[in-house]
C-alpha cells in the first residue's frame, strides 16, 4: 500500500487504542513503540507481527499518526500538591516521558466534580458523589523529523475543546469522538 499527501498540508491520523483497533492494527502496541530506536518516527508501519500487511513510509510522507488511549489502560488522574500539601485542580498537557503525554481536561463547576478535590472522603461520606476530569494519553507514533512534537501534542489536546455544541472538554479528540457518536447511530 502507498500512501501520499500534499507536502503543503500535513495530515493527522488519529488512532483510538482499544483493543479492536490493536487487535487489527498489531504494530500499535506499547512494546513495538517503545522498542523504536528512533522517537516519533519509522520507516515502515505493518498492521500484522509478521510485517506482511503494511506500508512504507519516506521523508516526504505528510501523514502523521497520533495514538489516544482513554480507557483503563490510563491513569484515572494526577494530582497536583501545593506548598500546603492542598489538592490543586491541573488541566492541560503534561509530559510523563519523551513518547507518552497526557491530556487532562479542565474541571467543570460541578458539586461532584469539586468533593474530589476537596479532601472529602468517599470513605467518610459514601453518599457523595465524587468526578474527576477526563484524562487521555497522547502517545506519537510518527511524526517527520522537521515536526514540533509539542505543538501536535498541543493539537491534539485542543481537539478535545473544539466542539462548540459541548460546553465541556471532549473525553477522546472531536474526530474520535464523532466516530464514536457514528458508530452509536449506526448500531
Amino acid at each position: 500500500m502507498e500512501l501520499h499527501h500534499l507536502q503543503k498540508d500535513p495530515f493527522l491520523v488519529l488512532i483510538n487504542n482499544n483493543k479492536i483497533s490493536r487487535d487489527v492494527w498489531k504494530f500499535i502496541t506499547d512494546k513495538n513503540l517503545t522498542n523504536n530506536a528512533r522517537a516519533h518516527s519509522f520507516d515502515e508501519m505493518w498492521f500484522d507481527y509478521k510485517k506482511n500487511d503494511g506500508f512504507k513510509l519516506n521523508k516526504n510522507n505528510f501523514l502523521r499518526f497520533i495514538r489516544v488511549r482513554g480507557n483503563t489502560e490510563v491513569p484515572d488522574y494526577v494530582y497536583h500538591i501545593d506548598c500546603e500539601n492542598d489538592l490543586k485542580n491541573v488541566s492541560g498537557v503534561f509530559s510523563f516521558n519523551d513518547k507518552v503525554f497526557w491530556s487532562i481536561a479542565s474541571r467543570p463547576y460541578d458539586r461532584a466534580y469539586i468533593n474530589a478535590y476537596n479532601n472529602i472522603s468517599k470513605v467518610a461520606n459514601p453518599g457523595r458523589d465524587y468526578k474527576l476530569t477526563d484524562m487521555i494519553e497522547i502517545c506519537p507514533i510518527h511524526l517527520n523529523p522537521d515536526d514540533d512534537l509539542y505543538e501536535w501534542i498541543y493539537l491534539v489536546h485542543s481537539l478535545r475543546k473544539t466542539a462548540h455544541q459541548y460546553k465541556y472538554t471532549l473525553r477522546m479528540p472531536l474526530p474520535l469522538h464523532l466516530a464514536k457518536k457514528l458508530e452509536e447511530y449506526v448500531n
